[in-house]
């Protein structure tokens, strides 16, 4: 009994002894897996933190790299029209006029609208509509496909070369604060028009800048107006002043002459002043010439005259468009105030007197461009040739 007691104690002790193992076991190893568990999670920890740190650094990257300079145009407009828009003083059609915006102008805007925007240009500040403006990175694309680029010489003097290089030839120089319209802008230089040319000037030696109108009030449109015809009217009065001053020489002159006499005794109905008219030609277009070259000058003009496809008197012939240089050039004009030579006024005399040594001949040229195969009869005096076709 006692023994059978014993054996049943052994086992008790020895079940318990196995349970004590086995707690202690479970409880080694549920610390070992919480230990595992907080390795883990704190190895995820890490690897989420540097996947989390890295994606935060591609986007930081990515946005640096995604980063456009902002536009100098940013806030600002250009018009967006031909010819001019209205600027009002209130958002409406119906708002008093403040001024006008042309082509290629700008400025900044002040308001925002939907139909509407408040801007500033120049003096004028007011309301335009925005189908008549371009904004923002649109008004730079504007501007730079309306507005040209103007380069101003910020240095004494500068070389314009005949291509982009410091070695290439020169066109010519430019002084300083001369200006130019730039053609292409390229690195280091802009393309300008140098006297029929292509120019080349380098950036180092220049400014560059846009050229940007600016909005005009309703006053300065007034004052502008105003202005013009004050200097228009001062170049018509200096205009009659001249002329009659040019007739008063020409009087003194035709009074000094025996014009008078040879138009009163002429075949042709001619005035004095045609009459003189004729000498000043006969003497620019053949002053150096023989007396007999002189004389067929004058016959040129009055055969013309006789043809009535010219004109019906002596001035209509000379000034009839495209006919005679000496027009054009203004020779004839300098002659009627300083007058012909008495030999030239002798040649236009013997001419309105009958005397003719050129009949039918219309036209005359100097030898040296003559085409003579072209003519049906020709007369060579002196350095000219007369001639008809």
């Amino acid at each position: 009994m006692e023994m059978k007691t014993n054996k049943i104690k052994f086992t008790i002790m020895a079940i318990v002894l196995g349970f004590s193992v086995m707690l202690t076991s479970l409880g080694t190893s549920m610390a070992s897996t919480a230990k595992e568990e907080t390795v883990s999670q704190t190895a995820g920890t890490a690897v989420e933190a540097r996947a989390l740190s890295a994606t935060n650094l591609d986007e930081t990257q990515a946005a640096t790299l995604e980063t456009k300079p902002v536009s100098p145009f940013m806030g600002k407009f250009i018009t967006n029209i031909s010819d001019y828009v209205n600027v009002r003083a209130e958002a409406s059609a119906d708002a008093q006029l403040l001024g006008k915006l042309y082509a290629g102008s700008g400025g900044v805007v002040l308001e925002r609208g939907d139909e509407w925007s408040k801007i500033s240009s120049g003096n004028l500040t007011g309301y335009v509509l925005n189908e008549f403006i371009a904004v923002d990175e649109a008004a730079e694309a504007l501007a730079n496909q309306i507005c040209p680029w103007i380069a101003t010489v910020n240095t004494e003097t500068m070389k314009v070369r005949k291509e982009p290089g410091t070695d290439s030839g020169v066109w010519g120089l430019a002084s300083s604060a001369e200006t130019f319209t730039v053609t292409q802008i390229l690195d280091g230089w802009v393309a300008v028009d140098y006297n029929g040319n292509t120019g080349y000037l380098s950036t180092e030696f220049i400014t560059l800048a846009q050229k940007i109108g600016t909005g005009v009030t309703v006053e300065e449109e007034a004052a502008a107006a105003q202005a013009e015809q004050e200097r228009l009217a001062a170049i018509e009065a200096e205009k009659q002043r001249q002329e009659a001053a040019k007739q008063a020489k020409i009087q003194q002159a035709i009074a000094a002459s025996s014009l008078p006499m040879t138009v009163q005794t002429s075949a042709y109905g001619v005035t004095e002043n045609d009459a003189y008219l004729l000498a000043c030609v006969v003497a620019c277009e053949a002053g150096s010439e023989p007396y007999d070259g002189k004389l067929a000058v004058a016959n040129v003009v009055l055969n013309r005259l006789n043809s009535g496809r010219y004109g019906s008197t002596i001035s209509s012939v000379v000034y009839a468009s495209g006919q005679f240089s000496i027009v054009a050039s203004g020779a004839l004009d300098r002659k009627l105030q300083s007058g012909p030579n008495s030999e030239s006024l002798r040649a236009a005399q013997d001419a309105l007197s009958g005397v003719n040594n050129v009949p039918g001949f219309t036209s005359f040229c100097a030898t040296s461009v003559a085409n003579y195969g072209s003519y049906s009869d020709y007369a060579v005096i002196g350095n000219q040739v007369f001639y008809h076709r």
